[in-house]
């Protein structure tokens, strides 16, 4: 009887080990289609949100202010950037919160923040591809600001290169937002200029090695941001006002 209850238990262990084995290889055959998939409805669903903000907004925003064709992508353009912008925003503070550095973060959201709102920039192309790239940028950078010594020489020579680069490509434009009047350039270039200067001026005011090492970090990325080779590695157009103009038959 006992030979019979054992022989039971054997054929049980073998028959739950191959169920165990064939789930096991279905899992690692269709893990790349459930993961794909997973990526794809995340995209679709942070697609469908930000397209009901942005089309109520400009519902409500076309009510009081007539709007033509560029006006329109012009608004439209700034409505996603500003849901993109505070999406992140919030996860990120509250993330930062959690780690303590929520001060380091808030300084270079203001410092990122008014530097390319001047000097414009390369954008992924992806949702999913800017919060890979954004959270190391702020989160990995908060400790860089909070924990390396930056030498003073090294300050200085970064904003110099940094100042260069704004003076010599800011405002660097997208395909989706091309820069398209003269004046416009011209003066969104001098402002961002004046912000560089304004970030020597702290520099030197405060003498407070976390507001200069943000500070220089900060104006570090921007003109990685603005640099035509950065547009060339990520198959970007640069100098887009010039396409559009091409386009359009126009002359720049």
């Amino acid at each position: 009887m006992s030979e019979i209850h054992l022989d039971i238990i054997s054929q049980d262990h073998l028959f739950f080990s191959i169920l165990f084995y064939v789930l096991r290889v279905l899992i690692e055959i269709f893990e790349p289609f459930f993961r794909y998939n997973a990526i794809v409805l995340q995209e679709r669903i942070v697609f469908l949100v930000k397209k009901w903000f942005v089309e109520n907004s400009f519902q409500f925003i076309s009510k009081y202010q007539q709007c033509d064709d560029l006006t329109e992508r012009t608004i439209r353009y700034g409505l996603e950037t500003l849901y993109n912008l505070f999406s992140k925003l919030i996860v990120m503070l509250i993330l930062s919160i959690f780690l303590g550095i929520w001060k380091e973060y808030l300084l270079l959201v203001i410092l990122f923040a008014s530097a390319r709102r001047y000097a414009y920039g390369l954008h992924a192309k992806k949702s999913y591809l800017c919060w890979i790239t954004t959270l190391p940028i702020y989160i990995l950078g908060c400790y860089f600001i909070r924990y390396v010594m930056i030498p003073q020489p090294i300050i200085y020579i970064l904003w110099i290169l940094g100042f260069i680069s704004f003076v010599k490509w800011a405002p660097a434009d997208t395909p989706a937002r091309p820069l398209i009047h003269v004046e416009l350039r011209k003066k969104q270039k001098i402002k961002a200029s004046i912000i560089c200067i304004i970030y020597l001026i702290c520099i030197v005011g405060f003498q407070n090695q976390l507001i200069a090492n943000a500070i220089i970090y900060c104006l570090t990325i921007q003109a990685i941001c603005i640099n035509p080779i950065t547009y060339k590695i990520t198959k970007t157009p640069f100098d887009n006002y010039k396409l559009y103009y091409e386009k359009h038959g126009l002359n720049y």
